[in-house]
């Protein structure tokens, strides 16, 4: 267990649960990334067409293109571009924070002044596509926990990392601290401000103009009269959506990496060049990414979004609650042993609490993403299955694997090693 690998999640799932479990993990979290690609690609050609009707097969060649280019670099290369993405996102939220204070205090252009309005008026309930009361407020409640864990999901790819790491047992407990600063500063403060400055029943939200037109910050500078930020914001999101790609790539590859070393999948995904990169799965993982081009399809860009975030969504969502468990087994094992936490080189707070809430409340989610077909007159079989074709993907391979190798359930040992000796 000192020693990190390729991965993580399915070798962990794979000692912990059952093999079969960390074999499905492996498929289920990889497609999550992979599909991802295709996620972000499409949300190019989606932010492209706020400034010009290029076609979106356009962009999203470009955007495959620089995704499979970077990912056949070596990994240095990877992080540098990681790096510079990194921090004009960062630059481009902090200035987000100053107009945002700017505007709601009346110093924009228009001279109005917002304060805290929509606090008031709509107050914090507003009604679900009209539906109105306590079931449209409550539905509403549910929509913003969908959407905010296909926001939330890849904040764990920081321990994928470790294997590749120079020092991974310093820089990976700093950078898994550091987590929840991130998630502070970048989720609840950012949506603390669209709360503040925009309308929640501003009709651009939910225009479906396909492109950044509907993005709340666009919105609530353009009202404000500012005529340049816009497409200063859009051009930040846009390297946002382009280097998340470039992430779920690297990511999708390294989880092919891992099923090889667990004999999930043939050896020939393992080989790398000179440069350390496993090229075969970087292809492998990249070859996902071509789906974007379902946005050319009828729909556009944004429903195939939309179909790919609800996959991605539903998968990263199981993966989670997976995750969770596994971590309740290493618990139990380590206590089981006698071994106290204080032995690792960090502990996460609350455990094993916290690992409980994120499996239950990873699941339940998972079982209301789709809630929205189920309403009266709102019935649709493709987000029907797009919703929820993510958990018979997860079981299935889970009794196959089980059936061909007669898995049992409980902690796996590698041959001759004590659980004591490898902690």
């Amino acid at each position: 267990m000192q020693i990190p690998t390729a991965g993580s999640f399915p070798h962990f799932a794979s000692r912990f649960i059952d093999p079969a479990v960390g074999f499905s993990l492996a498929i289920s979290y990889g497609y999550c990334y992979t599909i991802s690609i295709a996620a972000e690609c499409s949300a190019s050609a989606i932010l492209v067409g706020y400034w010009t009707d290029m076609s979106p097969a356009v962009v999203i060649s470009i955007s495959l293109v620089l995704i499979l280019a970077t990912n056949l670099l070596s990994v240095r290369w990877f992080g540098e571009s990681e790096v510079v993405a990194g921090a004009i996102k960062i630059a481009c939220f902090l200035g987000l924070i100053l107009v945002s204070i700017v505007i709601t205090s009346g110093g924009a252009p228009n001279g109005e002044t917002i304060g805290f309005r929509y606090w008031n008026n709509p107050g914090a309930w507003v009604d679900y596509n009209g539906i109105s009361g306590p079931t449209g407020h409550f539905l509403g409640f549910l929509a913003s926990f969908v959407n905010a864990a296909f926001s939330f999901i890849g904040v764990e790819v920081v321990v994928i990392t470790a294997a590749e790491s120079i020092n991974p047992h310093s820089a990976i407990p700093k950078s898994a601290k550091r987590v929840t600063f991130r998630i502070a500063l970048f989720y609840i403060l950012g949506a603390l401000l669209i709360g503040i400055i925009v309308d929640p029943r501003n009709p651009g939200l939910v225009s479906g103009t396909g492109n950044a037109n509907s993005s709340p910050w666009v919105i609530a500078i353009k009202q404000a009269g500012i005529s340049v930020l816009p497409s200063i914001v859009n051009a930040c999101i846009l390297i946002s959506a382009w280097s998340a790609g470039n992430s779920y790539c690297w990511v999708g590859s390294r989880i092919i990496v891992a099923m090889t070393t667990d004999r999930q999948l043939p050896q020939i995904f393992g080989r790398t060049w000179k440069n350390g990169v496993p090229y075969y799965a970087v292809l492998a993982s990249w070859l996902f990414g071509p789906l974007a081009y379902l946005s050319l399809g009828e729909g556009g860009a944004a429903q195939a979004f939309g179909w790919l975030v609800s996959l991605s969504t539903v998968a990263g969502l199981i993966a989670w609650a997976t995750l969770c468990f596994c971590f309740i087994r290493f618990h139990a094992a380590m206590k089981a042993q006698g071994l106290s936490r204080d032995s690792l080189p960090w502990m996460s707070p609350f455990q094993p609490f916290t690992a409980w809430y994120g499996f239950i409340g990873s699941t339940i989610i998972t079982l209301i993403t789709g809630f929205p077909v189920f309403l009266k007159g709102n019935w649709s079989t493709g987000d029907f299955i797009a919703s929820y074709i993510g958990i018979p993907l997860f079981i299935v391979p889970i009794i196959i694997w089980k059936l061909v190798h007669k898995t049992k359930v409980g902690i796996s040992f590698l041959p001759d090693v004590e659980i004591a000796d490898m902690m």
